[in-house]
């Protein structure tokens, strides 16, 4: 299983998506690993825990992505339940594939 946690993962267009699943494909021809299960999930900005230099970088990539920039509080973009989702798909995956496996093995 793969998951991917970004802000392009967080956004929802068409063009965002495609560039999430581009990084796992990209992934799987470099490595030739194909997941069988994929998860892509939006991160945070944790402005009160970064460092000045960060939290100002944040701030300009978050401005140009027209997100928030109040670096008084953080900014959440997980989405939980889809998390809690694929951790219970990963799971019953995990159980699947050991039900498969000859005994001894």
């Amino acid at each position: 299983s793969f998951f991917s946690v970004s802000l392009t993962a967080a956004r929802h267009d068409e063009a965002s998506q495609q560039t999430a699943h581009a990084v796992v494909e990209n992934l799987s021809m470099k490595t030739g690993w194909r997941p069988d299960l994929v998860g892509f999930f939006g991160g945070a900005f944790a402005y009160t825990r970064y460092g000045f230099v960060k939290r100002q970088l944040v701030r300009l990539m978050a401005r140009t992505m027209h997100e928030a920039t109040d670096t008084s509080q953080d900014v959440e973009f997980t989405d939980w339940a889809a998390v809690a989702e694929f951790a219970h798909d990963l799971v019953a995956h995990a159980r699947d594939a050991a039900t498969r496996v000859p005994a001894g093995t």
